[in-house]
């Protein structure tokens, strides 16, 4: 959770186009790129804790339901896009 908020606190102190030129958006790019690993390494922790705190009966439900929460948004946006 760190990288996630150093990344963030860099990306939002980033200085703009016009100050730093072409080299604002590589920065952009890259912080986007480690908050990106960042919320994969975080995945995995979240899921484990999701499914040792539900009840057993309702394990399958509780890591079924945050797995569909997470791709849901994912396979929805294309079919958002302008055709």
């Amino acid at each position: 959770m760190a990288v996630m908020t150093v990344a963030m606190l860099v990306t939002a102190l980033l200085p703009t186009r016009e100050q730093i030129g072409s080299t604002a958006g590589a920065l952009l790019l890259l912080l986007r790129c480690v908050m990106g690993f960042s919320v994969g390494g975080e995945y995995t922790g979240v899921m484990t804790y999701l499914v040792e705190g539900a009840p057993p009966r309702r394990r399958g439900l509780v890591a079924s339901l945050a797995s569909a929460a997470g791709a849901g948004p994912a396979r929805c946006w294309p079919s958002a896009l302008p055709h």
